[in-house]
């Protein structure tokens, strides 16, 4: 069995925000496109299933793949969605201060997701 992950596209992020979990965010048409060269890459690959976590951009993108390989589904799950952390909705030019490191900074929250709590999910996730 193969596994294929695939990061969504670029995303229309007007105020330059970090929007980790935060709704309404979707693909731009850079992103659009982005997929639509991923979905061809895939074409030969025996895919059976798309899962996606709620997000209205990782919706988007196994949209653009279920169609471009003709999957007659497409599932949805939590487990893989995006890090939770306290930085949502912060501005990018925080984030490239502290070189993007959630996991590390003094500045993280006790309740932000773990790197290990990630793997955990994700393998979960994969198990399933």
């Amino acid at each position: 069995m193969n596994i294929y992950l695939v990061r969504h596209g670029d995303v229309h992020n007007v105020n330059k925000i970090f929007y980790e979990r935060l709704p309404r965010f979707k693909l731009s048409e850079k992103g659009k496109r982005q997929i639509s060269q991923t979905a061809e890459y895939l074409l030969d690959k025996k895919i059976d299933s798309i899962y996606t976590s709620p997000l209205l951009r990782t919706r988007q993108t196994a949209g653009i793949i279920q169609r471009a390989l003709g999957i007659p589904q497409v599932s949805i799950t939590k487990e893989v969605i995006e890090i939770k952390s306290s930085f949502r909705g912060k501005s990018l030019h925080v984030l490239q201060e502290m070189n993007f490191d959630f996991f590390f900074s003094s500045m993280r929250d006790s309740q932000d997701e773990t790197m290990e709590q990630i793997v955990e999910r994700m393998q979960k996730s994969i198990r399933n």
